[in-house]
C-alpha cells in the first residue's frame, strides 16, 4: 500500500482521469502529470466514489481512454480496476486486460506487470471449474518477475501473497503444491523485514501475509489458529480495512462451523456480515448473507427453533437479492431449508415450496453452465417427487408438469443450448483478439524499419505504411472472419448431435459422461478465448477432452497417446488455440472410422531448434483409399477443417516460419497403413 505521501498523488490521479472520461478536463486541470506517475492500489483510508455504477459502461469509456496519451490510458484503466474489483470482477477484468495490451504496445513492463497482479487475481476467482489456476499463476510469476526488476517491494510481496494463494487453491486436488505455497509467503515475509517498507505500509502488508497465513493454517495445521487471527485481527483494525475484516471473520467461521461448533460460527458470521454491509463489497454481502444464513438453517435443524429457521430464511433471501451471478447455490439452499422445515415438523406444504427452489436453481446452472450443481439439483428434485406424489395422490408427471425421464432431457437440452451460446460468444472474442495481436506485431514491425531508415524517407515510409495498415487490416478482417467462424461450430454440431443421440436412446449414463467432457471443453475454449495463443498445458488439455469424446463415440475402437518431450515447460510456451484439433478429427473420421479393427492415433509434441514439431499419426487405412471410398459415397461430406487450419498458418507464416507436411506411410510392400501430419511452429513462450 502506498505511503502517505502518496495519497494525494493517487488521489488527483483518480480525480484527474475522471475528468478526462467525462470530457470535462479543461481549465487549470493538468491531466499531463499522469505521464509520469505511479499507479497504486486504492488506499485503504481513502472513501471509494458511490458512483461506481457509470464506470461499469466498458465500451464507453475504452473509447474515451484511446484519446489519451500512452501511460494516460494505462493509469486511468487500472484506476478504474482496482475501484471495481470489489463492486464487477468482469468489468474490472477488462480494464485490466486493456491496461495490459497498452502497456507490452508501449513496452511499459511496471505498468504491465500491475495488470498482470489484477488479471491474475480475476483469473482465479473466475475460475469455475478448478482448471485455470495454472495459467493465473503463470500470469503472477511473469508479473513478479518485473517487480523484481524495478525493485517494487511492495507489488513484489502483495503478488508473493497471491501466488501462495493460487498454490494453495491448486493444492487441494495435489498436494505437492502446498510446498509450493509456502515457499513464495515465506518470500513474502523475508521482504517485509526489509527497513526499506516501513509505517503504514508494513502494518497494512503484514496484515495481508498474516491473513494467508491463516488461510495455510487452516487447510494444513489449525494449531496457533487462533493466535494468528487474533494478530490479523489486530492489524486489519489498526488499518480500517473492512474488507479484510469480513473475510476474516467468514474464515474462522468456516473453521468452526466444520466443527459443528454452530454458535460460534454464527457470531463470526454475523460481524463478518456488519463489516461486509461497511465496506459495501458486492462480492462479500452475498456470501455474507449465505454463510450466515446456511448456519442458522443447521442450527434450526438441530433445536427445531422457529426463530433460526425464520431468520435463517430471511438471510438467504437476502443473499438472493444481492447476488449478480451463481444464484444456484442460494436457491439450492433455500431449497434444502423448506425440505428440513418440512422433515422437522412434518408441515407438508413446504415440499412444495423446497420443489420449487430446486427448480430454480436448475434453471440457474444451466444458464450459467455448472453441470455438476445442475444435475445434484435434478437429483435433488427426482428424490422428492416420489415422496410428494404418495402425500398428494398425484403422478410425478402432474406434479413436475412432466414425465420424469422427459424433464431429464429438457434440462439435458438446457445446459446444451447455454454452453453453444458461451462457444458462440467465445469465437468472436478469439476472432477479435486474433486479429488485434496480428495487426499489433504488423504495426510494430513496420514502425521499427521506419525508424531505422532515417528522417530522408519519414513522409514517404509514414504514407505507405498507413496504406498498407489499411489494406491489410480489411484483409484480415475479411479472412478471420470467414475463418474463426466455421472451425467451431462444425465441432460443436458434431458433439451435441452425438449427445442428442446418446440422450434418445436412453444411455444416460454415456450421455452425462459425454457432456462433463463437453462442458469442460467449452470452458477451456472459453478461458482461451481471450487471446489467439494459449499455453502448450492448456491446448494439449483441449486436445484431452476432445479425444475423450471421440474415445466415447467410438469405445474400444479408437486408442490415443499423447508423448510430449520431457523438457518442454508446458505452462510456458504457447501455441495458436486449437490448432491440432481438425488434423485429430480427419485421422480419426477419414483414417481410422473406415478402417477393420482397431486404430491408433499418437500425437508427438517436441521442441527442434527454434521450431515446436507437433505430429499426428494414424495407422488408418490411407489418404488414397478415404478418396476413394468418399467418391463412392452418395452423402458426400466436405469438411473445411484442415482447409481452414492451413490457412490460419498461413497467414501467421507471414509472421514467423510455420509449415505444414503431410506424409503418405506405407510398408515394406507399398501398401498404405496411415498418414502422418507434421506441423512445424515457431517456439514461442510468453513474454517474462
Amino acid at each position: 500500500m502506498p505511503p502517505n505521501s502518496s495519497y494525494s498523488v493517487v488521489w488527483y490521479t483518480h480525480v484527474c482521469h475522471v475528468a478526462m472520461i467525462c470530457l470535462i478536463c479543461v481549465g487549470g486541470m493538468n491531466c499531463g502529470l499522469f505521464e509520469s506517475s505511479k499507479f497504486e492500489p486504492w488506499p485503504i483510508d481513502k472513501v471509494r466514489p458511490d458512483d461506481l455504477e457509470k464506470y461499469q459502461d466498458s465500451e464507453k469509456y475504452l473509447a474515451s481512454f484511446s484519446k489519451l496519451r500512452p501511460q494516460q490510458q494505462i493509469d486511468s484503466l487500472l484506476v478504474l480496476t482496482d475501484l471495481l474489483k470489489s463492486q464487477d470482477e468482469d468489468r474490472a477484468m477488462i480494464y485490466a486486460q486493456k491496461a495490459n495490451e497498452v502497456a507490452v504496445v508501449h513496452r511499459k513492463p511496471l505498468s504491465q506487470a500491475i495488470s498482470l497482479y489484477y488479471i491474475s487475481l480475476f483469473k482465479a476467482g473466475q475460475d469455475m471449474y478448478g482448471e485455470g489456476i495454472e495459467d493465473a499463476i503463470v500470469d503472477g510469476e511473469i508479473g513478479l518477475k518485473q517487480f523484481q526488476k524495478s525493485d517494487k517491494l511492495d507489488w513484489q510481496i502483495r503478488t508473493h501473497r497471491l501466488i501462495s494463494e493460487l498454490f494453495l487453491k491448486r493444492g487441494s486436488s495435489d498436494a505437492r503444491f502446498f510446498d509450493s505455497a509456502k515457499v513464495h509467503l515465506e518470500k513474502g515475509k523475508i521482504l517485509l523485514r526489509s527497513e526499506k517498507i516501513s509505517g503504514q505500509d508494513s502494518l497494512v502488508l503484514l496484515a495481508e501475509i498474516l491473513h494467508e497465513q491463516l488461510f495455510h493454517a487452516l487447510r494444513t495445521d489449525t494449531t496457533d489458529i487462533l493466535t494468528i487471527y487474533q494478530e490479523c485481527l489486530t492489524l486489519h483494525q489498526l488499518t480500517g480495512n473492512r474488507d479484510a475484516l469480513a473475510r476474516l471473520q467468514q474464515m474462522l467461521g468456516l473453521y468452526f462451523e466444520s466443527k459443528k461448533d454452530y454458535d460460534r460460527a454464527e457470531l463470526l458470521y454475523r460481524k463478518g456480515l456488519t463489516y461486509a454491509i461497511e465496506s459495501k463489497d458486492n462480492h462479500l454481502l452475498p456470501d455474507a448473507y449465505l454463510r450466515l444464513g446456511n448456519v442458522l438453517i443447521k442450527q434450526f435443524r438441530r433445536s427445531n427453533e422457529d426463530q433460526k429457521f425464520e431468520e435463517g430464511l430471511k438471510r438467504l433471501y437476502q443473499c438472493l437479492n444481492h447476488q449478480k451471478e451463481n444464484k444456484y447455490s442460494t436457491e439450492g439452499a433455500i431449497g434444502r431449508a423448506f425440505q428440513i422445515r418440512a422433515n422437522n415438523r412434518g408441515e407438508l406444504n413446504y415440499y412444495d415450496s423446497a420443489l420449487v427452489h430446486y427448480q430454480a436453481a436448475i434453471l440457474s446452472a444451466g444458464q450459467e453452465g455448472s453441470f455438476a450443481v445442475m444435475k445434484a439439483n435434478v437429483t435433488n428434485v427426482l428424490r422428492l417427487c416420489p415422496y410428494l406424489s404418495s402425500l398428494q395422490y398425484k403422478s410425478c408427471e402432474d406434479i413436475l408438469g412432466i414425465e420424469p425421464n422427459a424433464f431429464i432431457n429438457q434440462n439435458y437440452d438446457r445446459i446444451l443450448k447455454g454452453v453453444t451460446q458461451n462457444l458462440e460468444k467465445a469465437n468472436l472474442r478469439i476472432q477479435e483478439r486474433e486479429r488485434e495481436e496480428i495487426e499489433t506485431i504488423s504495426f510494430n514491425k513496420r514502425r521499427d524499419q521506419w525508424l531505422i531508415s532515417g528522417g530522408v524517407l519519414v513522409l514517404t515510409g509514414l504514407i505507405f505504411l498507413l496504406l498498407l495498415q489499411q489494406s491489410q487490416k480489411r484483409r484480415l478482417t475479411a479472412q478471420m472472419e470467414s475463418l474463426r467462424a466455421q472451425i467451431n461450430p462444425h465441432f460443436i454440431s458434431n458433439s451435441l448431435n452425438a449427445i442428442e443421440s446418446l440422450v434418445n436412446m436412453g444411455k444416460n449414463e454415456a450421455a452425462s459422461k459425454y457432456l462433463i467432457h463437453f462442458s469442460r471443453l467449452s470452458r477451456r475454449i472459453l478461458n482461451s478465448s481471450r487471446t489467439p495463443f494459449v499455453p502448450l498445458s492448456d491446448e494439449i488439455k483441449t486436445l484431452q477432452h476432445f479425444l475423450a469424446l471421440e474415445q466415447l463415440r467410438f469405445r474400444d475402437k479408437l486408442q490415443v497417446q499423447i508423448n510430449v518431450q520431457e523438457d518442454i515447460k508446458q505452462d510456458w510456451v504457447i501455441v495458436p488455440a486449437m490448432i491440432l484439433q481438425p488434423y485429430l478429427e480427419n485421422a480419426i473420421w477419414h483414417g481410422i472410422k473406415p478402417k477393420v479393427g482397431i486404430g491408433q492415433l499418437v500425437i508427438t509434441i517436441e521442441q527442434i531448434g527454434n521450431q515446436l514439431v507437433c505430429s499426428v499419426e494414424d495407422d488408418g487405412i490411407g489418404r488414397k483409399k478415404s478418396r476413394e471410398l468418399q467418391a463412392a459415397t452418395i452423402m458426400k461430406r466436405k469438411s473445411l477443417g484442415m482447409q481452414i487450419t492451413q490457412e490460419r498458418l498461413r497467414i501467421n507464416s507471414k509472421q514467423k516460419n510455420t509449415t505444414i507436411e503431410i506424409i503418405d506411410l506405407e510398408d515394406a510392400d507399398g501398401n498404405a497403413k496411415g498418414t502422418k501430419v507434421i506441423v512445424r511452429l515457431p517456439y514461442k513462450t510468453k513474454k517474462g
